[in-house]
């Protein structure tokens, strides 16, 4: 019982206590009630009450997380759902599919790139390594002509620059051949993009060690010393920017491209999860196994994010919450305290219950009011979520 119901019994039994007292003898009024005082206090804190109400153990009020026409609501109220089971689909979700196509094939690309690129590696270090030796060997031979062009070429020499002009030019075929086998591939394949820039460098070789080897067997003059000096100038800017390029690579593949196509994956797989979790916002399903017991919307109607849809709740486990018990009360009431209960729907029927959760912080409403939940013993039939309970709890 409240406190105040308390207070009222406290003065009913006052007025009897000192009726009997004035038409009795024995002990003096004020010794009667005085005892009589403390016996009903004695037996008033021995049981705190309250009004409650029923509520499920688990319940909630699920919500949209995304805008759309409803399209398929397969439920309807006081249904029963298990966890997981489909509640509705909204409109859609042929679009978001697209979407999440186009991402798994980005994923893909993107990591095919980065497969590519890590596969090639080892050649790329190793070109930029032959790179770097053939632009020291043009530096070389510029060097040579130079000299030549100044003091004339000994035979040995022009036998040696046919030699190397002839294995120059088999190494133009041989990359030639091999470029033409993945010529008909994308410009950005980057299988492609090495033959033809391996193609490249060996037309680059052959046509120096031709010039060279002209230069050679042909007299010198003032435009042709020049163009010597000029060779020689350009062909040491070739061994710098070769030796920066085999820098970038000697440890492993160069570190910025790797950061870009790491960076392209992992945006992939961002976009990808965005696309799904928008794809699966469509269809919301069960938390838990419990019974509909209100549904807010309507087959073919829109419905805005955050609207709510549904109320769930688990009816096989319920339970008793307070609604009235005050901060004076509530400081007796401990976890693990028997208590029994009783409904205003359902006559003659008791049930004992325990404590098994007290608030720490008062409810929102008029007064300061405490929030104490009690698992019951037993449901009873008939019992149903939001009906009204008495309790009485057992504070010794």
């Amino acid at each position: 019982m409240t406190t105040r119901f308390r207070n009222y019994i406290f003065v009913i039994l006052l007025i009897v206590i000192l009726s009997i007292s004035a038409c009795g003898g024995g002990n003096s009024p004020g010794q009667e009630l005085e005892s009589q005082n403390n016996s009903i206090f004695e037996s008033e804190i021995n049981v705190v009450s309250a009004t409650g109400k029923v509520v499920p153990e688990t319940w909630v009020t699920i919500s949209s997380p995304s805008a759309g026409i409803v399209v398929d609501l397969p439920i309807a109220e006081n249904q029963i759902v298990n966890e997981g089971e489909t509640l509705l689909k909204l409109s859609g979700s042929e679009q978001i599919s697209a979407l999440v196509s186009g991402a798994k094939l980005e994923l893909l690309q993107a990591e095919q790139v980065l497969s590519d690129f890590l596969e090639i590696a080892p050649i790329v270090t190793a070109q930029a390594q032959q790179k770097l030796a053939d632009s020291k060997n043009i530096l070389n031979t510029a060097e040579l002509t130079l000299d030549y062009l100044i003091n004339g070429a000994k035979q040995s020499t022009i036998d040696q620059a046919e030699a190397n002009k002839i294995l120059r030019q088999d190494q133009l075929e041989k990359a030639q051949e091999n470029f033409e086998k993945y010529e008909d591939r994308p410009k950005d394949d980057l299988v492609r993009a090495n033959l033809q820039s391996l193609l490249g460098q060996a037309q680059a070789d052959y046509d120096n060690a031709l010039r060279y080897y002209n230069n050679l067997i042909s007299n010198s003059n003032a435009i042709e010393l020049a163009q010597g000096e000029a060779d020689l100038a350009l062909a040491q800017a070739g061994v710098n920017l070769a030796q920066i390029e085999y820098n970038k690579v000697a440890n492993g593949p160069d570190k910025d491209t790797l950061i870009l196509l790491e960076a392209r994956i992992e945006n992939a797989k961002a976009q990808l999860n965005a696309a799904q979790t928008a794809l699966e916002d469509l269809s919301l399903t069960a938390p838990f196994s419990g019974t509909v017991s209100h549904l807010y919307i309507h087959q073919n109607e829109w419905v805005n994010p955050s609207q709510p849809i549904l109320v769930i709740g688990d009816l096989v486990n319920l339970q008793i919450e307070t609604t009235d018990l005050n901060e004076i009360d509530v400081s007796f009431i401990e976890i693990g305290q028997k208590a029994t209960v009783i409904f205003d729907a359902l006559k003659d029927v008791e049930v004992s219950a325990m404590v098994v959760d007290i608030s720490s912080k008062a409810s929102l409403g008029t007064g300061v009011n405490y929030k104490v939940t009690l698992a019951l013993d037993e449901i009873p039939t008939g019992l149903f979520w939001d009906m009204t309970a008495f309790i009485d709890i057992n504070i010794n």
